[in-house]
């Protein structure tokens, strides 16, 4: 009887066993399923991140053409009027200075160059805050 005693125990002792590793499989089951899920939602996750990383590259060429654009007009205007600006300083000059021969008028013609070159400044001034 002694041997069926410990084959009994033996047994019990592979059932408890037996059970304590389905448990363990039942856990590790569980815990791949869940370790599954999140790696998909991450994945999921990343390649939205990556699709607006790309829309966002596109958005800032597109900024950066328009940007380089508006800075390549508005030098061109910028020179034009600087040009403008030394043909009319030019002309001020020679109105001035045929202006001056007439002597009684001085007082009243250098009130008006003065009135003249204060417009001129203004309005440049206005339009570089503009840009």
């Amino acid at each position: 009887m002694l041997d069926i005693e410990s084959v009994m125990q033996r047994m019990e002792k592979i059932e408890k066993t037996r059970e304590e590793m389905e448990k363990q499989m039942q856990n590790l089951t569980k815990e791949k399923d869940l370790l599954k899920k999140t790696s998909e939602s991450k994945e999921e996750s990343c390649q939205k991140m990556t699709a607006e990383i790309k829309q966002l590259k596109q958005k800032l060429l597109v900024q950066e053409k328009v940007t380089n654009n508006s800075e390549s007009t508005s030098k061109k205007y910028l020179s034009a009027l600087m040009e403008s600006k030394e043909h009319l300083t030019a002309m001020l000059a020679s109105v001035t200075e045929a202006l001056g021969d007439k002597g009684d008028n001085d007082e009243v013609e250098i009130k008006k160059e003065t009135d003249i070159k204060s417009n001129g400044a203004k309005l440049l001034q206005s339009f570089y805050q503009e840009l």
